[in-house]
């Protein structure tokens, strides 16, 4: 597993910020999430939220069966 999202966060820390993750309770990994928004709040959509199994920083391959 890569460390790509705990060396972002420590990055953002100074901007108050942090990327999103959930943890994967098969493997006990905490994988990241690509947050989905709406570009019109009338419409419906039909996810919301996106689990690389490729981390999108190194491109190695995550801990797959992630449920968020």
């Amino acid at each position: 597993m890569c460390e790509c999202i705990q060396r972002i966060d420590e990055q953002l820390v100074s901007k108050n910020a942090k990327l999103p993750a959930s943890i994967n309770f098969t493997t006990g990994a905490v994988d990241p999430i690509i947050r989905l928004d709406k570009i019109d709040w009338r419409k419906k959509i039909a996810a919301s939220l996106i689990v690389p199994t490729f981390c999108p920083f190194c491109g190695i391959k995550l801990a797959t069966g992630s449920a968020v």
